[in-house]
């Protein structure tokens, strides 16, 4: 079955960056040595959120890297 999840628009730009750097916040403050696999993020984005946040913590995306 699929999931058909939310019938809008997706988030794009400054909102969409947003809503990452909320759950990124959140992550490394329960656990501050996550490391943070990124899947499946569109390919727009891949690039974008790897560069925002790989001076702050661990991860990766194996979708861009290759892994």
């Amino acid at each position: 079955m699929q999931d058909l999840g939310l019938r809008q628009p997706r988030l794009e730009g400054e909102e969409y960056l947003s809503i990452i750097d909320e759950f990124i916040e959140a992550v490394l403050t329960r656990w501050p040595k996550a490391i943070v696999q990124f899947e499946d993020f569109q390919m727009k984005w891949a690039f974008k959120t790897l560069k925002r946040y790989r001076e702050r913590f661990c991860m990766f995306n194996d979708d861009v890297q290759e892994l």
